[in-house]
């Protein structure tokens, strides 16, 4: 019955929208009297993995609330781990009208994660630029910002570093394409084992990848933003075996276009 109530809330709410009744500036939750069928949970709890098929970022602080305000994010509602994520997988595509959903997680040793589903890839030059952009000016103000993505349907794999505003490492590779190859490589990624690709272009990076497949090695696996992340902060698939856990939560909120 739930269900059914939700769904003809939404078949109202996309009636009303293409009559032009509800005002696009506002948030569909203020203007529906219906809630997301995902109920948002505030009772905390520790912390849920996460990392396949999503991008992410890590502020290095422990102010969640400053770093929601700092990703000028609208529609603040709390809300724990389990449910924060789920409400970005679940979320109903219909009536995103360029609304981004977030979370961001209470401190993780000393990080504060921002999780937002497949958004803010860096698939394109306008979108790494973008991303350059957001994340300089996130590690002027807190120091440090880094973003993650890992996507293996197109085989987006994503790492980038800002320090003190300014990008020390960028890297972005999806569906064969080089979006972004800033900055040297990082002795995160030469432990991992991948090779040196500073000033590497798409046709150099392409001959090497050809020549380590010939001798069974292979690259740009979708655990390897996790396996890097786990050197530059907090490895989302293990976050919840972080040293001095307590149950907590997160805020949930929108980045709009």
């Amino acid at each position: 019955m739930k269900k059914l109530f939700y769904g003809i809330g939404y078949v109202i709410a996309a009636l009303l929208y293409s009559a032009g009744l509800l005002n696009p500036t506002t948030s569909v939750a203020q203007e529906v009297a219906i809630e997301h069928p995902l109920q948002l949970s505030s009772e905390p709890d520790l912390p849920t993995p996460f990392g396949y098929k999503s991008v992410w970022f890590a502020v290095k602080t422990e102010d969640t609330s400053a770093v929601f305000s700092a990703f000028n994010l609208q529609s603040e509602q709390p809300a724990n781990w389990a449910s924060g994520i789920k409400f970005l997988y679940d979320f109903d595509s219909h009536f995103k009208r360029g609304e981004k959903p977030v979370f961001v997680s209470p401190p993780v040793s000393g990080w504060t994660l921002i999780l937002a589903g497949l958004n803010f890839s860096a698939d394109s030059s306008e979108k790494t630029e973008y991303l350059r952009n957001l994340l300089n000016r996130l590690s002027k103000e807190f120091g440090e910002a880094q973003y993650f993505g890992s996507y293996r349907v197109v085989g987006y794999v994503a790492w980038y570093r800002s320090i003190s505003g300014s990008i020390e490492r960028g890297f972005s590779f999806a569906d064969g394409t080089l979006f972004a190859n800033e900055g040297n490589t990082s002795e995160a990624e030469l432990e991992i084992g991948y090779f040196d690709m500073s000033g590497m272009d798409e046709a150099n990076i392409w001959e090497t990848l050809m020549e380590a497949e010939e001798e069974g090695e292979y690259f740009f696996d979708e655990e390897d933003p996790m396996k890097i992340a786990e050197l530059w902060s907090v490895n989302p698939l293990s976050v919840d075996q972080e040293k001095d856990l307590e149950p907590s939560i997160g805020l949930v909120g929108f980045h709009i276009d």
